[in-house]
């Protein structure tokens, strides 16, 4: 079994602030591995959400490899996140919002290979959800971490990540 990610904006946004190229790059190093091994996922509303060159950059290199189209299990699964969770975008925003396709990407990947493991041997990744929203406050039910709880997705922050794969730097 395999842990895989589904990262959103706020926490590439966020390491990226606090973790610099020039001053962490083996941080930088650990999660292009994570790409290249196909475990570490984002749709690919979320580059749309980028807007710092120098990210866009660097990630420049292995977009084809972090950022997935959506397909129709997942847009499936948007439609009904949205159906049960409409605040978790701004009907005001003319910007894309990545949030509901980061969590649809995690519970259609789960599901397809629940599916699939009634056919088939083998073990079933687990795909984790890695966002820095809260996951109490204001406004809580309509953030990341609430929707994947109310669907048993686990939703980390990418501190919790480093610990997770116990990345020492």
């Amino acid at each position: 079994m395999s842990i895989i990610y589904c990262i959103d904006t706020s926490s590439l946004i966020e390491i990226y602030k606090n973790y610099p190229f020039d001053l962490f790059p083996s941080v930088w190093k650990k999660i292009t591995s994570l790409i290249k091994e196909s475990r570490l996922m984002s749709p690919v509303e979320v580059e749309s959400e980028i807007r710092d060159d120098e990210l866009i950059r660097w990630l420049k290199p292995n977009r084809d490899r972090l950022f997935t189209k959506i397909d129709h299990n997942q847009a499936i699964v948007v439609s009904e996140i949205l159906r049960e969770f409409p605040n978790l975008v701004e009907a005001e925003k003319t910007t894309p919002e990545a949030d509901p396709f980061v969590v649809a990407l995690a519970l259609a990947k789960t599901r397809e290979e629940q599916e699939s493991m009634l056919t088939t041997l083998g073990e079933q990744n687990e795909y984790i959800v890695v966002c820095e929203e809260a996951p109490t406050g204001r406004g809580y039910k309509h953030k990341i971490p609430y929707v994947c709880s109310y669907y048993g997705l686990e939703c980390i922050r990418m501190i919790d990540l480093f610990r997770r794969e116990n990345w020492k730097f």
